[in-house]
C-alpha cells in the first residue's frame, strides 16, 4: 500500500512539473518593421516607455521610465561587443554600431537589480 501511494504521488508530481513548464513566457514586439524587429519579455513592458526605428538615420531609439546607466550589446554568439554609458532615460543606437544580424541588448537601469534584455534582429 505504501508503494502504491508513493508511486501515485511521484507520478502526480512529475505530471504537475511537466504541465507547469509548458507555459512559455510571451514576447512583446517593441519595433516591427521590414528592417528591424525588437522584442522584450512581456514582464519588462513596464520598463520601456517608447521604442522605434528611425529609417532616415537608420537608428534605434529607446526610452525608459528610469535612467539607463549602461547598455551592453551582445552578438549572436553571446559575446559582449560594446558596453556604452548612457546616464539618461533616452538612447539612440546607430546602425553603424550594430550591423545586420541578431543581437541582445542589456539595459542596466537605475533602481532595478536585473538587467533588462531586448532581442534585436536587424535585416
Amino acid at each position: 500500500m505504501r508503494n502504491i501511494i508513493f508511486t501515485f504521488a511521484l507520478s502526480a508530481l512529475f505530471t504537475a512539473a511537466a504541465i507547469a513548464s509548458t507555459n512559455p513566457v510571451k514576447d512583446v514586439k517593441l519595433v516591427d518593421t521590414e528592417n528591424v524587429i525588437v522584442s522584450i519579455d512581456v514582464t519588462q513592458s513596464s520598463v520601456f516607455t517608447a521604442a522605434n526605428f528611425n529609417a532616415v538615420n537608420e537608428s534605434l531609439v529607446f526610452e525608459t521610465k528610469d535612467d539607463i546607466s549602461f547598455i551592453q550589446i551582445f552578438n549572436e554568439q553571446g559575446d559582449l561587443e560594446f558596453q556604452l554609458p548612457v546616464m539618461s532615460n533616452k538612447v539612440t543606437i546607430g546602425k553603424g554600431i550594430i550591423g545586420a544580424g541578431e543581437y541582445k541588448l542589456g539595459f542596466m537601469i537605475k533602481g532595478l537589480d536585473k538587467i533588462q534584455f531586448t532581442q534585436v534582429n536587424i535585416k
